[in-house]
């Protein structure tokens, strides 16, 4: 669970100010492309009320993680030039990915807890995923801030006279460096550049925080089944009551 609230709330956390400040998209615009994880986790959701049945609740457990970790992959690779369809498919497979967790999870949880403690449970267990999520978003908000400056001082090493590419004549053309205007552009672009790849590192991070959680599954106690009454069985206060009769 604390895997998932740094996963769910440090990426929600990287990915809105990436969509305005790096796309360019407008508030409005990005929350609706946010909007595609909560449909994603709402076919999870209906998915595992089945799926719960046929296999073990750590299965899809490791799924969810499986999940998790390939659609933070992907997010790594997101540039200025991500388009919105790219974008929306993998947070809908995202939200799926979480549903998967979440669910067998919280089932997982409970199933061996007796009635009494289960409100203290719940208590614990919220606050084990605000926990995560705070420091989830700590790391990343940090880590994004320090490579978005590291990465940035990395890039204008490049931008120096003697770089034959600035004197091709389509750059030079758009891109004069001997004028503020063209100073203050390429400052612009060298931001936008290293901002991106900051985001890309802090996306691999959280990948490799859900690959690292993953053998924890194994050792996810499955719950046991309620079995089923056979063919002509008695309750056994039903037979209680015809003895007593």
């Amino acid at each position: 669970m604390a895997v998932m609230g740094i996963s769910i709330f440090a990426t929600m956390a990287l990915v809105t100010p990436f969509m305005q400040n790096v796309i360019g998209y407008p508030i409005l615009t990005a929350g609706l492309l946010l909007a595609s994880r909560g449909v994603g986790t709402l076919f999870g959701m209906l998915a595992v009320g089945r799926l719960v049945n046929h296999t073990e609740p750590r299965n899809l457990i490791f799924m969810g993680l499986l999940f998790t970790a390939a659609t933070l992959h992907q997010m790594s690779g997101f540039t200025n030039d991500t388009s919105s369809d790219e974008i929306v498919v993998v947070s809908m497979i995202q939200g799926f990915g979480l549903a998967l967790v979440f669910i067998p999870l919280n089932t997982t949880a409970f199933a061996t807890l007796p009635a009494s403690l289960r409100t203290d449970g719940t208590a614990m267990f919220t606050l084990i995923r605000n926990i995560g999520s705070a420091v989830g978003i700590s790391i990343v908000i940090a880590n994004l801030t320090r490579m978005t400056t590291a990465m940035h001082a990395t890039l204008t090493e490049y931008v120096t006279p003697f770089n034959d590419a600035l004197k091709m004549p389509d750059v030079a053309a758009h891109l004069d460096l001997s004028t503020d205007a063209g100073r203050a552009m390429m400052d612009a672009i060298v931001t936008q550049q290293a901002s991106i790849i900051a985001y890309a590192n802090d996306f691999r991070l959280l990948m490799w925080i859900a690959i690292a959680a993953m053998p924890f599954v194994f050792f996810v106690t499955t719950p046991p089944r309620a079995s089923k009454p056979k063919p002509g069985d008695e309750p056994v206060h039903a037979m209680d009551r015809r003895a007593a009769g």
